[in-house]
């Protein structure tokens, strides 16, 4: 559940970025661990069985990455993709000093391994 409320967190701060008025009042990277809390909060009362649906949460961990990647470009566009998550990111981690490259890598690395990890827990489950 972490893991897509981090998910859901960061397309929401990429909704709040496009309000002029609230990123110019707020650091919009400090809001997302404060809506991937109100997301898990979301998810742990609605879906508490979630889990045992089988691979339906691993169906829905795909598609909300694939759902949230395609919303994302579309709400910064293609070319600002590249830079403003990791912006975003660096200035609510208040590390502006680090080049958004690594932020980059970094955010690339926690979805990759995010999801393979979420993929492949049941094969891991099942040979213990």
């Amino acid at each position: 559940m972490f893991y897509n409320s981090v998910v859901i967190a960061l397309l929401l701060a990429f909704i709040s970025f496009r309000s002029f008025w609230l990123e110019m009042r707020v650091n919009i990277g400090m809001l997302i661990p404060v809506y991937a809390a109100i997301v898990f909060v979301i998810f742990f009362f609605v879906s508490k069985n979630m889990r045992n649906f089988g691979g339906r949460y691993k169906m829905f961990t795909a598609i909300n990455l694939l759902v949230s990647g395609i919303a994302s470009t579309l709400i910064l566009g293609a070319q600002s993709m590249g830079v403003v998550p990791a912006a975003i990111i660096r200035e609510g981690l208040k590390i502006t000093h680090t080049k958004i490259l690594y932020i980059n890598i970094a955010l690339g690395m926690f979805l990759a391994c995010g999801l393979l990890i979420i993929l492949m827990q049941k094969a891991c489950n099942e040979n213990y």
